[in-house]
């Protein structure tokens, strides 16, 4: 079943998997686990996830492409260096 919302449909389950990343993301936030500085996500312990994009996701409170969005010091994302060293 899919709701409308100012012009774009979205489904319940998209809608509870955002709820779900968004509350994960506060309570993160909340214990000191993501520190927001200059409006990224600074992860300050070892946190278990089951992919890059679901620590992405996590730690930006929204759906997210972890080989896109994690980058080294270097600028490098995570997806090129993967290749890389798989090479």
């Amino acid at each position: 079943v899919a709701s409308w919302e100012t012009s774009k449909a979205r489904s319940q389950a998209t809608v509870n998997s955002y709820a779900a990343i968004a509350s994960r993301h506060q309570k993160l936030v909340s214990d000191g686990s993501i520190r927001i500085e200059n409006h990224r996500g600074v992860v300050t312990r070892d946190i278990a996830f089951t992919s890059p994009s679901a620590a992405a996701a996590i730690v930006l409170g929204t759906s997210a492409n972890g080989r896109a969005r994690w980058v080294n010091d270097e600028g490098q994302q995570y997806g090129v260096w993967e290749e890389s060293n798989n090479s």
